[in-house]
């Protein structure tokens, strides 16, 4: 790959650098409103998924005007709500939306029972489990990796063996574990 900077003055509006320019691990691969798992019949082995949005990060794109890759792109999808997809009995089946990146305006929703995405530019939005019955949302809201914390379902905090060890510049509103004293310590700014 090129090196490149975009946006800059003189560079093609080509789609390839717009989705890398958004593609930010903390911000995409995610669904930003519906897309849900519904009408879930497990005797008709059907559902439906409503209509919504979702942004989903690729590893790779190229740039029509320079034939050139960018990485890490992203692009958002809009999806109608379809209805009737078919489940496979007795398996986990998972369901992503695909954003067909290849051909113009036109995600769709895919359902396979081996868990593998269609494509690079692809996100798992749910599982429905026909021999148990049930059903799980994936992706509804972002993820994302910080310096200090990790916010992934758990909220992960530095640990220091012991009070004197926690920095005495962390930003105000900070917290650190001193382990001698199984203490929290939260910076307050004083």
């Amino acid at each position: 790959m090129a090196d490149h900077s975009f946006p800059q003055s003189g560079d093609p509006d080509d789609a390839a650098n717009f989705a890398e320019h958004l593609g930010r691990s903390n911000i995409t691969d995610y669904v930003e409103y519906g897309l849900e798992l519904q009408n879930i019949d497990y005797g008709a082995l059907t559902f439906d998924v409503s209509e919504g949005k979702a942004y989903l990060l690729g590893d790779t794109a190229t740039a029509a005007s320079t034939g050139e890759t960018r990485h890490r792109v992203d692009h958002v999808v809009h999806l109608d709500a379809r209805a009737g997809l078919a489940l496979t009995d007795g398996a986990v089946n998972h369901v992503f939306v695909d954003g067909n990146i290849g051909t113009n305006d036109s995600p769709t929703i895919v359902v396979n029972t081996t868990g593998a995405a269609p494509s690079d530019s692809s996100l798992k939005i749910g599982e429905i489990d026909t021999s148990a019955d049930t059903a799980t949302e994936l992706n509804r809201a972002p993820e994302g990796t910080f310096e200090v914390a990790t916010i992934n379902g758990t909220l992960t905090i530095p640990r220091y063996a012991t009070k004197s060890d926690i920095p005495t510049d962390m930003p105000e509103g900070s917290i650190a574990y001193d382990e001698a004293e199984d203490m929290l310590y939260i910076e307050d700014g004083t």
